[in-house]
């Protein structure tokens, strides 16, 4: 079972987001800050992260960058509500295997997490 990470400072859209995965058949873990997720020794684990830009403290692009850095590959899909070309750009540039805006609306997040995971284990093989 593919395990997916949410690393999102609204507890409502976090909440939303994990009840949302866990029924396409995601195991779920939920974190309330890019910090929270960094500071957790078993969250390297996961097989896909879903990051909200916008959170206090640390965006959700330089948490991509901190764990590229670290070595981390874990594929990252970046959320947010102001996707303009620019984020887009650096979001691809750090690392993001794509960039959806909020409100999410039907299986895209999930199909992107299934593109994700199935092209790490090919590359991984």
């Amino acid at each position: 079972m593919t395990s997916v990470g949410i690393v999102e400072d609204d507890t409502a859209v976090r909440e939303a987001l994990c009840f949302s995965l866990e029924r396409e058949g995601f195991t779920v873990r939920t974190f309330g800050s890019a910090t929270a997720f960094l500071e957790d020794g078993d969250a390297l684990r996961l097989d896909c992260l879903v990051v909200d830009q916008q959170m206090p403290e640390m965006t959700g692009v330089e948490l991509v960058i901190a764990l590229r850095r670290r070595g981390c590959l874990i594929p990252a899909i970046l959320i947010t509500t102001w996707p303009d070309h620019a984020l887009r750009l650096r979001a691809i540039e750090a690392g993001c295997r794509a960039v959806l805006e909020k409100p999410l609306t039907g299986s895209a997040l999930a199909d992107l997490i299934h593109a994700a995971t199935d092209e790490a284990w090919s590359t991984s093989v």
